[in-house]
């Protein structure tokens, strides 16, 4: 494995896998879940419940850490930083950044607009947060 130069992050976030996000617990025990993730314009974008372990911790200032390993090839990325901002469904930026987010993991627009039907009642808030730094390590270098 090579440290994965900057030049291959869109490319390996452009990719649809899964996320173990982590936040810090009120008595400084990490949790973490897998959930999904969108890289745009520098940012990452998740969407939790708002009755989560995840939104409490970051109501209380938790940085978040994310792990996105491809085991089958690519290699693995680590990032850390802090919420930017939380995007509720008020927001005019939430349906956009929710449908694009969720169309990245399924194989039609019929199939996320069916799943996007069936959460649309489920009390949801997005993360939107630019990481500090990004640590990613590549099977590929990109020199050779």
């Amino acid at each position: 494995m090579v440290r994965m130069e900057a030049s291959q992050l869109d490319g390996f976030l452009s990719k649809p896998y899964l996320c173990a996000f982590a936040t810090v617990g009120k008595g400084g025990n990490p949790h973490i879940t897998t959930i999904w993730y969108l890289f745009q314009d520098g940012h990452f974008f998740h969407i939790i419940y708002k009755d989560s372990v995840k939104y409490r911790n970051l109501q209380r200032g938790s940085n978040i850490a994310v792990c996105i390993h491809d085991s089958t090839e690519e290699g693995t990325l680590s990032a850390y930083g802090k919420p930017t901002t939380f995007v509720t469904p008020e927001d005019n930026r939430y349906d956009e950044l929710h449908w694009v987010l969720s169309r990245r993991y399924f194989k039609s627009d019929e199939e996320t607009s069916k799943y996007m039907k069936d959460i649309e009642d489920l009390d949801l808030v997005g993360v939107l947060w630019k990481p500090d730094k990004f640590v990613g390590f590549s099977t590929t270098d990109p020199n050779a």
